[in-house]
């Protein structure tokens, strides 16, 4: 049970890793998001495969290259997911809404007279 939960743990960095170096790095090729993360090219495929498919990041073909089959490029997805952020305070709450890609789409906030 315990390599089970250490394997998910592992995965989970990875996955958090590949998607920190997409915000940083937009429109990298699969081997250059392994090297940049530092993660095996072939973990890199399994998690791409898995945020492709949850719709958190968007595969396209790169066709700058000339010649040959494009390479496909990956960038996380600006407007397929929306992320929330909520801050509830005495007298002040605000909402945040953003893309995966961390571009905020919509912020609000509103005041009240506390008793």
């Amino acid at each position: 049970m315990e390599a089970t939960r250490d394997g998910q743990s592992l995965r989970h960095r990875n996955q958090e890793r590949v998607i920190a170096t997409l915000k940083a790095h937009p429109f990298l090729t699969r081997r250059a998001l392994a090297r940049e993360a530092g993660i095996s090219y072939p973990t890199v495929s399994k998690i791409l495969a898995d945020l492709v498919a949850a719709k958190v990041v968007i595969e396209r073909q790169d066709r700058s290259f000339g010649l040959g089959r494009p390479p496909k490029v990956y960038r996380l997805a600006a407007d397929t997911r929306v992320v929330l952020g909520l801050s509830i305070g005495p007298a002040k709450s605000e909402l945040v809404a953003s893309g995966c890609d961390g571009r905020i789409l919509e912020a609000s906030n509103r005041t009240f007279r506390t008793p």
